[in-house]
């Protein structure tokens, strides 16, 4: 369900420019940004490029996320192939950014024009 609502909504809307990134960390909550678009999860997060893990929800420069901005998001799947529930959001520097939702109160939000996009509830 969630691939191919990728794959026939949000894919035909890249690339999409990053102009603002927001971790909260007191309240675990990622915003990533940009115009008429945003991506919004309280679920765990991590990032990494071809060398490997950059950092993660939990990491001590999970700061570092915020360098996204002026990227463009040029591609969407699904974080995994076993449980196709998160998506992992591919930027034009390399970076990926994947997402692990645990709970079912731990959703992630992906707003494009006319679209909502949320994690579905198992």
């Amino acid at each position: 369900m969630v691939e191919a609502l990728l794959r026939d909504h949000v894919l035909p809307e890249l690339p999409l420019l990053v102009s603002a990134v927001a971790w909260t960390e007191d309240q675990e909550n990622l915003n990533v940004r940009g115009p008429g678009w945003s991506f919004n999860t309280d679920a765990a997060w991590r990032v990494f490029d071809e060398a490997g893990l950059l950092f993660g929800w939990d990491s001590p420069n999970a700061q570092g996320v915020a360098e996204l901005v002026g990227a463009r998001l040029v591609h969407v799947d699904v974080q995994s192939d076993r449980l196709a529930l998160d998506p992992a959001l591919h930027f034009d520097n390399g970076w990926t950014l994947e997402v692990f939702s645990g709970r079912q109160d731990e959703p992630w939000v992906l707003r494009l024009p006319g679209l909502t996009l949320v994690a579905p509830v198992v």
